[in-house]
């Protein structure tokens, strides 16, 4: 009887260790997850205020407000690139002609034909 009982004492301090590792382990991943939605607070702030921004110099510089319909730009998956074609009328015609190898647009930025 004095042995099972030292047996079960011993399973008990095991279980007790697992479980302390475990909340220790669960402790990690809270602050970590923690700092984690912190950051992502801060780039999405960040994001926001960039397309703001994007929008107030798409304003000042004469250009129409952007475009809020996702039909549009749809086929845009990036959604920075999406917001400059929104802000930029003719940029994406430009660019697919350029992709297609025959950039007819006016202004040669490279200086190459």
């Amino acid at each position: 009887l004095a042995f099972k009982h030292s047996q079960l004492k011993e399973r008990l301090e095991v279980y007790r260790e697992e479980i302390a590792v475990g909340e220790r382990a669960v402790g990690g991943l809270k602050r970590k997850q923690a700092a984690y939605e912190e950051r992502i607070n801060v780039v999405a702030t960040e994001w926001n205020t960039l397309q703001d921004d994007i929008r107030a110099l798409a304003h000042r510089v004469g250009g129409e407000a952007p475009s809020t319909s996702a039909s549009v730009h749809a086929d845009v998956k990036d959604p920075f690139l999406r917001r400059l074609f929104e802000t930029a009328p003719g940029a994406k015609r430009k660019l697919a002609a350029r992709d297609a190898g025959n950039d007819d647009s006016d202004d040669d930025e490279d200086g190459a034909a």
